[in-house]
């Protein structure tokens, strides 16, 4: 999947959406069908999250954040731990869920990565199927006319 300056390598049955609205880039992953359309930080898609599901949403903010407050760090992650997900880090509470949140910036590009797994008995299974795909996120520096 690649889209807009992002490009991530999926597993086999992963599923991706890529929308661009007001200048926001906004990437949707996950290892189970998502809508086509959806909300920033993917309630839809979360919605129908069976158990073991990842959800990961990737959005793109203003070039002036880059660097800046919740943006300074400026390395994409690349590995979450199971310990990382709290219940009340979900857009929309919802029974098993786990969610997590992180900002940085890469090559002048501020981000928002907002995972979301739904917690079944081996929740460290689930985490390493997110790090699976975050190792393979690579992001490029923003072309003038995009």
């Amino acid at each position: 999947m690649s889209a807009h300056g992002v490009t991530v390598e999926l597993p086999r049955g992963w599923d991706a959406r890529a929308s661009k609205r007001d200048g926001i880039v906004t990437l949707h992953i996950a290892n189970y069908a998502i809508p086509s359309r959806d909300g920033e930080f993917g309630p839809r898609a979360t919605r129908t999250m069976p158990t073991g599901g990842v959800f990961i949403a990737l959005t793109e903010y203003r070039p002036q954040l880059a660097s800046k407050g919740l943006y300074r760090a400026r390395r994409a992650p690349r590995r979450l731990a199971p310990g990382d997900f709290s219940p009340n880090a979900v857009l929309n509470a919802r029974r098993h869920q786990l969610g997590h949140q992180r900002f940085f910036t890469v090559k002048g590009r501020p981000f928002c990565l907002y995972a979301v797994i739904r917690a079944s008995r081996n929740t460290a299974r689930v985490v390493a199927e997110a790090n699976t795909v975050l190792r393979e996120l690579r992001i490029e520096r923003r072309k003038q006319a995009d």
